[in-house]
């Protein structure tokens, strides 16, 4: 008697939006530009990315270009990161950092954001090159890794917390109970919030996409089910 084989393939959705329109941010009527999506409830990996340009703007020391924000069910935010340009220098400000590298930015770049909601970690590409960035200040607590952060000593693992209750849980579950009140991760579900530059010249947003990557092993898994799935219908055939 034949035994009944069954294989469970696991099928991976990559979940992504995109604006294709550019969005002149010097002639935006209200300030800022928002964008919203979700793309990233089914994952723990994902990638936020689209082109930018501040034009011929010049952001006062402490103005955001942008921001990345949680969005919640009820289309409020709440803080997650604050990206801010100046004078041959930029920072990300979340509640691990901030952290800063130096760097002209003056006209359009792609940047490319990676968050992790699994751990908090992020990092950022900009141009598709891995940026290093150091941190602004010392902390009287060491980061999540137990790692101690000193004023201008290269941030390898940088963290971010998006003040969730899901974020709080998960550091919780990780056994950060000194950073629990921040917690690290989030929901998944994102709002980039872009400063309206009035009058600027050559400032824009473009080709922006938030996509929900799939872990690994999961694509592995996927890829192994399928095969498996036609050898046996091939072995039945014969």
């Amino acid at each position: 008697m034949k035994k009944l084989v069954y294989i469970c393939a696991v099928v991976v959705v990559l979940a992504s939006t995109s604006v294709f329109g550019s969005v002149d941010l010097g002639a935006l009527t209200s300030s800022p530009y928002e964008f919203d999506s979700k793309a990233g409830t089914s994952a723990d990996v994902t990638k936020i990315s689209f082109d930018y340009s501040y034009g011929n703007y010049t952001l006062p020391v402490g103005q955001a270009a942008f921001r990345i924000r949680r969005l919640n069910d009820d289309n409020s935010d709440s803080w997650l990161g604050s990206f801010n340009i100046f004078n041959g220098s930029y920072n990300l400000d979340t509640d691990y950092g901030p952290y800063s590298t130096t760097g002209n930015l003056t006209g359009s770049h792609h940047y490319e954001f990676t968050l992790n909601r699994s751990n908090g970690l992020w990092d950022l590409a900009i141009d598709n090159v891995t940026i290093a960035f150091s941190a602004l200040v010392s902390t009287n607590n060491p980061q999540p890794d137990g790692v101690t952060v000193l004023i201008d000593g290269v941030i390898a693992n940088k963290y971010f917390s998006d003040e969730s209750a899901e974020a709080h849980q998960n550091a919780i579950d990780l056994g950060w109970t000194d950073n629990a009140g921040d917690g690290v991760g989030g929901t998944g579900a994102y709002r980039l919030e872009f400063t309206g530059l009035t009058g600027a010249t050559g400032a824009y947003v473009d080709n922006i996409s938030i996509v929900a990557v799939p872990v690994p092993g999961a694509i592995l898994l996927g890829g192994l089910g399928a095969g498996l799935v036609g050898w046996m219908k091939r072995r039945k055939s014969l």
